[in-house]
């Protein structure tokens, strides 16, 4: 019944949660999804990153590779990135070729790395550049967020060396 109530009247449904102050999982609006973030996890990928937001998990690797720039940018690198939305984290997806959900997701985490600039694409130049793919290992929960936070820690490995523990009780990061 609750989930006719969510589709048919999702307006309704959500302001009687907010009325409360909580969320529908029950959580207050204030509380995060438990968080758990494994670094550098993929030993074959320059920077790699599992995260878990709450019943969300994916995994997200950073290859590199040596291509030739695009003529209309000679001094810039590039990044392609891909996200893979397997049946297997989720009934929601079909196999076959990416479904628009992966091509939306997959067109933000390429919006994510170009305007937060944590791979600065003239500093690919030269160098290898990197393709970015992003595979979901359980797709319940928030898709974008857990994207983005993977992508994000992924590119942060990428970059640098080690990266800084930080355990809270909704937090872990591990290496």
């Amino acid at each position: 019944m609750a989930e006719e109530f969510r589709l048919v009247q999702p307006k309704e449904y959500y302001n009687k949660f907010l009325d409360k102050n909580v969320r529908p999982d029950e959580r207050e609006l204030a509380d995060f999804r438990q968080t758990i973030l494994n670094i550098g996890c993929i030993t074959t990928a320059e920077g790699s990153a599992l995260v878990r937001l709450g019943h969300t998990t994916v995994i997200c690797g950073i290859k590199a590779e040596l291509a030739k720039p695009n003529t209309d940018q000679p001094m810039n690198g590039f990044i392609v990135p891909n996200v893979e939305l397997s049946p297997l984290c989720s009934p929601n997806f079909r196999p076959g070729p990416p479904g628009e959900q992966a091509q939306v997701l997959s067109q933000n985490m390429a919006d994510l790395i170009a305007n937060s600039q944590c791979l600065l694409q003239e500093s690919l130049c030269i160098c290898p550049s990197p393709k970015v793919s992003t595979g979901c290992q359980e797709g319940s929960g928030n898709l974008h967020a857990t994207i983005r936070v993977s992508a994000a820690i992924s590119s942060c490995n990428f970059c640098s060396s080690g990266c800084i523990i930080v355990s809270t009780p909704n937090m872990t990061i591990l290496l």
